[in-house]
């Protein structure tokens, strides 16, 4: 047997073990078992995933207890990366777009990074430190892999460094070397 405060202030009586099991009682009034919760407007009360009792609105009424009568009209979230706002169980709430989660859309899910970030070239794209990044293959360099790395094969002797000049490869020398290859000795 339960007691619970019921409309106009009376204390009605509900033959129910668990209320929040059975509805929650009867009348505008629900309150849950062993608790202070009080759901009003025909709310319903639910247990959650952690064992906390909530209350489930009917539409037409929002709150913690269903005592907001209304709605919101307006969407008033503002979402990031391109989620909607919208309007659910009288709360506002963005719907994310596939690689995005959290209450704005801010959370990003890092192994979906790479689905925006193409690589030319037969470039594969991996994440290094929450950065999508470009392993080229054979003959390419750039962020994207985008160059052709005419580098890759072009040999400076004597330490000397390769740098793409004029669309061709070609030797910086050390102080003590010259040549187009940095071959000669000064």
């Amino acid at each position: 047997m339960f007691s619970c405060l019921c409309f106009l202030w009376v204390v009605c009586v509900v033959t129910v073990a668990d209320p929040c099991a059975g509805g929650g009682g009867s009348g505008p009034y629900s309150q849950c078992a062993g608790s202070d919760v009080l759901c009003r407007n025909n709310g319903v009360c639910k247990k959650d995933v952690r064992g906390s009792y909530i209350c489930e609105c009917p539409e037409g009424y929002s709150g913690k207890l269903c005592q907001i009568v209304g709605i919101p009209r307006k969407c008033v979230l503002r979402c990031q990366n391109e989620g909607v706002c919208q309007i659910k169980n009288g709360k506002t709430t963005c719907a994310c777009p596939d690689g995005f989660s959290g209450r704005r859309c801010n959370d990003e899910d890092i192994a979906l990074r790479c689905s925006y970030f193409d690589c030319y070239n037969g470039g594969q794209c991996n994440v290094l430190e929450e950065v999508p990044i470009c392993i080229c293959t054979k003959g390419f360099t750039g962020r994207r892999c985008q160059d052709i790395n005419y580098c890759e094969d072009y040999i400076c002797y004597n330490s000397g460094t390769c740098r793409i000049e004029n669309g061709g490869p070609t030797c910086v020398c050390p102080k003590q070397f010259k040549g187009k290859q940095c071959e000669l000795i000064l």
